[in-house]
């Protein structure tokens, strides 16, 4: 009976914490005809959020990837964006941006979805 018990505990932890590691996106609607590029859209939205002075700026040993320019971007497209700015965002260490970032700590809604649809489009450039 201990063991069932224990069982069942362990179980109900399992379950809320893996609730907890991961925020499911809601269905956004984009624009397959026109979807965000990253000189027009994304770009800014990349230096202010990402690429700025000791974090991913290309001059911080202790971040990875240089964020200042789309080629240098392109490294952390196979999975790691999609992973950390929308799979992991409610996470406070892991989701981008950090909740200890010395810029802003979290995107708003509509970055959120733009980088959605921009990852959905498999990051169009210009």
């Amino acid at each position: 009976m201990k063991k069932i018990m224990f069982f069942g505990w362990v179980l109900i932890l399992v379950f809320i914490a893996c609730t907890r590691d991961s925020f499911i996106p809601t269905a956004v609607d984009c624009d397959e005809n026109a979807p965000p590029t990253y000189d027009e859209t994304m770009q800014e939205i990349v230096d202010v959020n990402c690429a700025y002075s000791g974090c991913h700026d290309g001059a911080t040993p202790s971040v990875p990837g240089d964020y200042t320019s789309y080629s240098g971007m392109q490294i952390h497209f196979g999975g790691s964006i999609m992973d950390r700015v929308i799979n992991r965002t409610e996470d406070p260490v892991l989701g981008m941006p950090p909740n200890n970032a010395a810029g802003p700590t979290d995107l708003s809604e509509d970055h959120m979805t733009l980088f959605t649809c921009w990852i959905n489009a498999e990051f169009p450039e210009n």
